[in-house]
């Protein structure tokens, strides 16, 4: 649990680091980006699960 924790932190905050670098690409906050982070974490394993 410690390692997927960890994971969907540096994704959050590579998110907020493509934020600060793309114009038009905003994220408000790192809650927000916390959240995409899971989400992508959760949809990742969905497709792992799949295929």
């Amino acid at each position: 649990m410690r390692r997927e924790a960890w994971a969907v932190s540096v994704t959050a905050l590579m998110i907020k680091v493509a934020d600060s670098l793309i114009s038009g690409f905003d994220v408000r906050g790192f809650r927000t980006a916390l959240l995409m982070a899971l989400v992508l974490a959760v949809l990742g394993s969905l497709v792992q699960w799949v295929f």
